[in-house]
């Protein structure tokens, strides 16, 4: 068996919609006639296609791998239109299609048979089986990196009518850790160009939206319906001019209590407490790259409000599980356990920028208070200062100590540095070697125009990191030196960033420096209160070390600030559970976690290790077995070299379990 490699490629699953019927219908040899065709047309394509590679032929559909995302988007829609233009006896073929981006794993056999891994596979065939007849679904890694492609170069022509890209929103896939944003491209009269129904492997966040979201790139026009619209150029005014004040001093939500750090005393209860959501914020540019400007306000904006005490502030990851939904007040007050909502829009033109926003009490559903705010693109630090403050007179919050300080920092002097770091985040969350490389490009361009600029040297500093734990740097221990000296300069320029102490803190965990890395998180959530990634992480570190307790205080009230969390989140409880030797218990949340992330290749040897302890050995050699199919070649010298168990006990205990369960040394 040789080394596995990894690469980058974009994933293609197609299949016949109702092929048992046609048979049915056309009868045995038509039908292979039929089927014949239909393959022939995509091979044809697929050999126009330099890099593109045919992996199976699963009978009435096909499993290929593309080199680039422009590449897959043009064999997908030349497919489906080339199904189109055919004579067929009866209808024409109703041949649904699914793209997805990300690493795979390759490993050749000793009969030099080549084996392909990873979850970019699982999701992309979950995406297919989320269309419909006629339907191409992509998710937001395709549809970013080929819209520009395909706008300017369409792989159709003739009088096929012009391409629309539709969003769909967030779905969640089984499988996966979150949800996916999922798009589909096709032309009127060829595509459904509707948003696909919910099914037993996806359903979407937040009900069936009102109306679709058209997004403009190649395409002509916005189809009706839509949400985006395109008002023309807004008349300059005053900068952050208010046009409605606030009216109303409101009452307190009321709910159960929560855990505070450092002393893990019980905080004062929810009656005590206000608690909001904030939205992800609508871009109404006409052009989509804009949106990750939309969502840096919103996110700005929930970093700013969870600085404070006396207020309880939803995190990003949970509120923006509705982005692209219709609002449904009842239903995210219910799922969040919030009273208020603060939600906007955003256009931003070359030297304009028009905000609206409005605080929404859940319980009558209706405004407390509506602002718009225009100006130039460069004073949105103060933009976000007025806004926060607004809703802290609305909501009536005290504010504690120097909390008044720390709100409305502007993370940098500098717009375009500021606007630098944004699209670098954007390619750092990506999670590819690729975006790695370009988020740390986009993060050094931002520290030239700015060296103060605290927040772009520590996300600098978690891009090295990852390099380091993804093996694509030349050496992982001058990687994690590296990230540590950006980390450390990014405290020194901004210590009142929450972000940056998170940084810092992560860094040392994965160099094992545990006091270290509590002293920076723990940091972190006392400058803001409300930080749910802050407990997840704090949580994170006592794992390691063993303190089950500490561990399960800290990640339920990350769950209770998160309540659509990823997989880390119960992964992190059932661990907890596990390292109190609560293991009967530890079971649901690590088979949750693996629900959601089936790849976490460390859940499976924790609950393996738990059903060893159980007494359930064949349970645990099936667990092993299917951690052996993510890496076929872990060990149990990986365990001991790679997992940052900061007890020995704890690790040579572990290490018996496994062996117990079937991993090999």
């Amino acid at each position: 068996m040789s080394e596995p490699s990894t690469r980058l490629v974009v994933v293609m699953f197609t299949d016949l919609v109702g092929s048992v019927e046609t048979k049915q219908r056309l009868g045995v040899a038509a039908y292979g006639e039929f089927i014949a065709r239909h393959d022939q047309l995509f091979l044809e394509i697929l050999k126009d296609i330099p890099g593109a590679e045919l992996v199976q032929d699963t009978g009435d559909g096909f499993y290929a791998l593309f080199p680039t995302s422009a590449s897959a988007v043009e064999a997908a829609l030349r497919f489906q239109h080339g199904l189109q233009a055919e004579d067929w006896p009866g209808p024409a073929p109703a041949v649904r299609i699914g793209l997805h981006m990300g690493q795979i794993t390759e490993v050749t056999g000793s009969g030099q048979e080549r084996k392909r891994v990873g979850m970019p596979i699982d999701l992309a065939a979950r995406v297919m089986g989320l269309a419909t007849g006629g339907q191409i679904l992509v998710t937001r890694t395709v549809f970013d990196d080929a819209r520009q492609y395909v706008r300017a170069h369409p792989p159709v022509d003739g009088d096929t009518p012009p391409l629309v890209w539709l969003a769909h929103g967030l779905y969640h896939l089984k499988g996966s850790d979150g949800p996916l944003e999922v798009f589909e491209i096709g032309a009127e009269g060829i595509a459904p160009l509707k948003a696909p129904p919910d099914n037993d492997k996806a359903r979407r966040v937040g009900g069936q939206p009102a109306s679709e979201q058209a997004i403009p790139g190649g395409t002509a026009g916005v189809p009706p319906g839509t949400a985006a619209t395109n008002r023309g150029p807004a008349r300059t005014r005053p900068v952050w001019k208010r046009l409605i004040v606030p009216t109303a001093v409101l009452a307190l939500l009321a709910s159960a209590a929560f855990f505070w750090w450092p002393t893990y005393e019980m905080a004062p209860d929810r009656e005590a407490q206000r608690s909001i959501a904030v939205m992800p914020f609508a871009n109404l540019n006409r052009d989509p790259d804009q949106e990750y400007f939309a969502d840096a306000i919103a996110d700005d904006l929930i970093t700013d409000l969870s600085k404070l005490s006396h207020l309880r502030v939803i995190a990003r990851s949970s509120s923006f599980a509705y982005k692209g939904a219709a609002l449904d007040l009842a239903k995210i007050a219910s799922e969040l356990h919030v009273r208020y909502v603060l939600e906007g829009s955003v256009r931003r033109d070359t030297d304009h920028l028009r905000v609206n926003t409005q605080l929404v009490d859940t319980t009558s559903q209706q405004p407390v208070w509506a602002e718009r705010y225009d100006g130039r693109p460069e004073d949105v630090f103060s933009l976000q200062d007025t806004v926060v403050r607004a809703v802290v007179q609305a909501l009536s919050v005290e504010l504690r100590g120097d909390e008044d300080k720390r709100i409305g920092r502007a993370a940098s002097s500098n717009f375009k540095a500021y606007d630098l770091f944004l699209r670098g985040q954007q390619h750092y969350l990506a999670r590819n070697q690729v975006d790695n490389e370009q988020a740390r490009d986009l993060f050094r361009q931002a520290i030239a125009l700015d060296p103060d600029f605290g927040r772009a040297y520590g996300v600098l500093a978690l891009s090295y990191v990852q390099m380091a734990s993804r093996g694509w740097g030349p050496n992982a221990a001058e990687s994690l030196d590296r990230a540590l000296e950006l980390a450390q300069r990014a405290v020194e320029l901004d210590d009142a960033s929450p972000h940056v102490n998170w940084s810092l803190a992560y860094v040392h965990m994965y160099r094992r420096e545990y006091p270290q890395a509590l002293e920076s998180a723990r940091r972190a959530v006392e400058i803001s209160p409300s930080y749910a990634d802050g407990y997840g992480l704090l949580a994170f570190i006592n794992n390691w070390m063993g303190n089950g307790a500490d561990a399960l205080r800290l990640i339920h009230k990350a769950m209770d600030l998160n309540p659509h969390y990823s997989f880390d989140y119960p992964w992190n409880e059932g661990f907890a559970l596990f390292n109190l030797g609560r293991y009967e218990e530890a079971i649901g949340p690590l088979q949750e976690a693996l629900d959601r992330n089936n790849s976490a290749l460390f859940t499976h040897l924790v609950r393996a290790s738990a059903l060893v302890r159980l007494d359930r050995i064949s349970d645990a050699e099936w667990e092993i077995n299917e951690a052996l199919a993510l890496d076929p070649e872990y060990t149990l010298a990986s365990v001991r070299s790679g997992l940052p168990i900061g007890k020995p006990e704890l690790l040579a205990a572990l290490v018996r379990d496994l062996r117990t369960a079937g991993l090999p040394e």
